[in-house]
């Protein structure tokens, strides 16, 4: 989140905003699509500025997960909504225009990526260590994406398939407007190779019957 954290994200287009209504920090609902899409992204403000913002009635960008370096996390939008990382326009002037993506699904829908994606913003260092996450941070960002595909999977009965199409960075959704995320490029060091390998393994034995843990929304303005 290099860039000013109010940076507007939607296009000219009234579909674009479907679901939003002034004063939420997620767009409602996901327009009839179920999410298959899981989109990293990380910043480097500070933890509690970050999630103060994505948070509050002002924000243009926010994500379902956040996640501190010392592995504090907080569940911000609800599944069942849609966060505003990840979002293209139908706008084709807009530089999150949908045909920029480098993602098949993406490309193919014509429609907001944020409507079948959850999203996870990771706290990060710039500089050469952009993307490295630390050992708490790794922990905590696993715990979040199993409770992201057992939802998946119970709400939508969607299973998802581990490759580096369907877990993705936020510049493969907006190459032009965050072509570096500003940390998970290719050329970072980003776990997702590592996270593919733990979800794998995990889906190999998983029985999605099972409950599972949950932590509480973010209070604000989530409703």
């Amino acid at each position: 989140m290099g860039r000013a954290l109010g940076q507007n994200i939607l296009g000219k287009d009234n579909s674009d905003r479907q679901g939003y209504t002034e004063g939420q920090n997620y767009f409602f609902g996901r327009s009839g699509w179920n999410p298959d899409t899981i989109i990293c992204d990380t910043f480097t403000r500070p933890y509690d500025e970050v999630l103060a913002y994505m948070s509050s009635e002002n924000a243009t960008r926010s994500a379902h997960f956040i996640i501190g370096k010392d592995g504090r996390r907080e569940f911000v939008v609800d599944y069942k909504n849609t966060a505003f990382i990840g979002t293209t326009s139908t706008d084709g002037e807009s530089p999150n225009y949908y045909g920029k993506s480098t993602l098949p699904q993406v490309q193919e829908r014509e429609t907001n990526a944020g409507f079948f994606s959850y999203s996870i913003a990771f706290e990060t260092s710039g500089g050469e260590t952009s993307g490295l996450l630390t050992p708490l941070q790794y922990k905590a960002g696993w715990e979040c994406i199993m409770w992201i595909l057992t939802d998946m999977k119970e709400r939508y009965n969607v299973t998802f398939q581990p490759d580096r199409e369907h877990l993705v960075g936020h510049y493969q959704t907006n190459p032009e407007s965050h072509p570096d995320s500003p940390d998970t490029a290719p050329h970072m060091a980003f776990p997702y190779d590592r996270y593919l390998g733990e979800i794998r393994y995990w889906m190999s034995g998983r029985d999605f019957t099972k409950p599972h843990e949950i932590i509480e929304i973010r209070k604000g303005a989530t409703r």
